[in-house]
């Protein structure tokens, strides 16, 4: 019995749950960057940046099913959009939140070893951009703060993407029991009624063989009856008698097998 292979999902839940996710995020750090700068063309070259970083995220997906080698190609462009947008307006550090709908991806693309080491890049990137515009001190908190926080929010989603996987496993080896035991409970039937229809032929062949040589006996004494009839009367009671008893015996015989039938049945 061959068990059916369980089939991912194109898109799991957990996922659309990042990606939206990563809307307010976007929308906090323009919101920011709206209010922080001070002269027009840093604004606007801010939000051609955030404008570029939302449109690939958004077609990220659709790209990358049909061409997977694109993905290190669009985590290269988004990685150097963030840090651009880090180094576009010193003191203002919010820019560092927006490599969390990252590492959400890349925990979701790649394996864990690289998404590991895109993640590290990204926490060093956060490090040197800080402290280069803030200072040592400042660098360092704010740097720690943000890494600290992506750590948290990536690492909760990776735990819930490891228990409803296990969750999703579980469900699927549940249905494959429930559909191996229905058929083990139907071939169980089936043997059930082939030793049914055994049993009946055997006792259809029992009745037919005892019931037959009763009744040949029957016959003979019958015909031994009618010629001693006129050659020797004396003896026609003990054949009598004789037919009487086989024909008892053949009916109980009849009847006995042919209770096993109906039990049988």
């Amino acid at each position: 019995m061959t068990l059916p292979a369980r089939s991912s999902p194109s898109e799991p839940a957990r996922f659309r749950a990042a990606f939206w996710m990563s809307i307010p995020i976007i929308a906090f750090v323009t919101l920011r960057k709206v209010t922080a700068s001070e002269d027009t063309t840093g604004l606007i070259a801010a939000l051609v940046l955030l404008g570029v970083y939302l449109l690939l995220l958004t077609t990220q997906r659709a790209i990358t099913k049909s061409l997977p080698a694109y993905f290190q190609f669009y985590m290269l462009v988004q990685f150097t959009i963030v840090l651009a947008l880090g180094l576009l307006h010193p003191y203002e550090d919010t820019w560092a939140v927006l490599y969390i709908p990252l590492a959400f991806q890349l925990f979701h693309e790649l394996s864990r070893r690289a998404a590991l080491a895109w993640s590290a890049s990204f926490a060093l990137s956060v490090l040197l951009v800080m402290i280069y515009t803030t200072g040592w001190i400042s660098g360092l908190g704010f740097g720690l703060f943000y890494i600290a926080s992506g750590i948290f929010f990536v690492a909760y989603d990776y735990q819930y993407a490891q228990i409803e996987d296990a969750r999703n496993r579980s469900q699927d080896l549940l249905g494959d029991l429930q559909s191996a035991n229905q058929e083990l409970e139907q071939s169980a039937r089936q043997a059930e009624e082939l030793a049914a229809a055994r049993e009946r032929e055997q006792i259809a062949r029992q009745l037919h063989d005892s019931v037959s040589q009763i009744i040949f006996s029957i016959t003979l004494d019958a015909q031994s009856a009618r010629l001693l009839l006129d050659k020797d009367p004396q003896r026609v009671p003990s054949l009598l008698d004789r037919l009487q008893e086989q024909t008892s015996r053949a009916l109980a015989q009849m009847r006995e097998l042919i209770s096993q039938w109906r039990s049988s049945s």
